[in-house]
């Protein structure tokens, strides 16, 4: 008995901290093997004499005694009888039940409106149509059980808010609305969902696409469909690169073809704008319509941005521009980016410098070119007898080629310079403010003044652009 107490009041509490989750003003609970219902304050208000009880829904609720199931009200008189192996809650009215594994649905006052011949029924939503399955196939039925879409489909997916939804009849897959019509025949192996409007569909390994309107806009014709300008993101983009036969081609997102499929490879788009392409081994570029921007008959090419392009042939490289004309002949043996839209370029060992124009600003005449400084676009240059000089962004010089060493750029503008191994400074305008004549020099300080070791080994202190007054 005592133990009985305890269960009874574990459930009363399990039944009122559920209360505002599950039910609706009631709660069940099981003591001594069965079922009943108490109130709020944990009093019984229907006896415990079920095998089996749910929550009330509607003012019903399902009990079970023996193998069946029925209704009582919230008095607990049986008011829907006691007949069925399955019973679920009711909701709006309506709540599917079973006999013998075929399934029904009856209303709040027990008339069947759906006969229990199904062998599965979806969830009831309140829709004006209801999925169900009947001898391994599905269709659709309204309340009254008229049929709506003939039970001829192995699957139906779920109608979207357009009313569409993807079916499978033997084995095929197609499209069909609301009113049972094939909008687009079960006649493809799959349909996938291709970027945010279209669907790739699949006939014997083809593949084609069909359009928000479930129309077959390209055939079935193409070995692979892939988006090529969605910067990375697999089914996004605009442009779509199909493969036929081995060979690519391009398409719009409305199925139009913007190129046949000829080209050994296409690459994605690069910034949205062009792509790398191949033709019978040889590269070139093409814009968004599919038009060749550059002509593929280099050995290699890579684009540089700005409308730049570096191409490659027989080993020699040159640069051309987006339009395809020529800026440098395909002769040198490098170029690379510099950086601030200037490009350097080699040919025997030696080094020169264009701009995005292709204007040569620096001749091919150097041992080395590089950045002294980027920011303030300042150039090392250094010629033959292994002598730097200065010039700036245009090429226009600054410093000829004279001294063995020019350290970095200090902040302040100030950089270290090395000619017959004696030490100075210069500032960012190439003017010597310390001249070229110290053993060593040290840093220059806040003041504007620095320690030099001379010639003879001793070290004094002096101000810039005054080397020669000793402190």
């Amino acid at each position: 008995m005592k133990t009985s107490f305890i269960i009874y009041v574990s459930c009363v509490l399990l039944a009122l901290s559920c209360k505002d989750q599950h039910f609706t003003g009631y709660a069940h609970q099981l003591a001594n093997g069965k079922w009943g219902y108490i109130n709020e304050r944990g009093e019984d208000i229907i006896p415990h004499k079920f095998d089996h009880a749910h929550d009330f829904s509607e003012a019903l609720a399902a009990v079970r005694m023996g193998n069946k199931f029925g209704y009582i009200n919230t008095s607990g008189d049986i008011v829907i009888p006691l007949k069925y192996e399955t019973a679920e809650a009711f909701k709006n009215g309506l709540a599917k039940v079973s006999s013998q594994g075929l399934y029904g649905i009856i209303s709040t006052e027990g008339k069947e409106l759906v006969p229990r011949i199904y062998d599965e029924i979806g969830t009831i939503s309140g829709d004006s149509i209801i999925k169900a399955r009947k001898q391994n196939r599905y269709g659709y039925i309204t309340l009254s059980n008229k049929i709506v879409i003939p039970f001829l489909y192995q699957e139906i997916g779920t109608f979207d808010s357009t009313g569409i939804a993807t079916a499978k009849r033997e084995n095929k897959l197609g499209f069909i609305n609301q009113k049972g019509k094939e909008i687009l025949p079960c006649e493809y192996d799959e349909i996938r969902e291709f970027g945010p409007t279209l669907y790739r569909v699949t006939r014997d390994t083809l593949h084609g696409l069909i359009n928000p309107s479930r129309q077959e806009i390209v055939p079935c014709e193409y070995q692979s469909l892939t988006f090529c300008d969605g910067n990375g993101v697999l089914f996004a983009g605009q442009l779509i690169r199909m493969e036929k036969n081995g060979k690519y081609g391009l398409m719009n997102g409305d199925g139009r073809e913007l190129t046949e499929c000829k080209y050994d490879r296409i690459e994605d788009f690069q910034n949205f704008k062009t792509a790398s392409v191949k033709l019978n081994g040889l590269y070139g570029y093409m814009n968004r319509s599919g038009q060749e921007i550059i002509a593929p008959e280099y050995d290699a090419i890579q684009d540089f941005g700005n409308g730049l392009f570096r191409v490659k042939s027989k080993n020699t490289y040159g640069l051309v521009d987006s339009t395809g004309g020529e800026l440098l002949a395909c002769k040198y043996s490098s170029i690379g980016q510099l950086g601030n839209n200037l490009y350097r370029f080699a040919q025997d060992n030696r080094y020169g410098l264009t701009n995005q124009k292709g204007e040569v600003i620096l001749p091919c005449k150097y041992k080395d070119i590089y950045w002294l400084n980027q920011n303030e676009k300042i150039l090392l240059i250094m010629d033959d007898e292994f002598m730097v000089g200065l010039r700036d962004g245009k090429g226009q010089e600054i410093i000829p080629c004279k001294y063995t060493y020019i350290g970095e750029l200090s902040p302040e503008g100030y950089a270290i310079v090395r000619s017959e191994k004696l030490e100075g400074y210069i500032d960012r305008t190439g003017k010597e403010i310390v001249p070229c004549k110290y053993k060593t020099v040290y840093p220059i300080e806040e003041d504007g003044t620095l320690q030099v070791q001379q010639t003879d080994g001793h070290i004094v202190r002096i101000k810039i652009n005054t080397p020669s007054d000793a402190i």
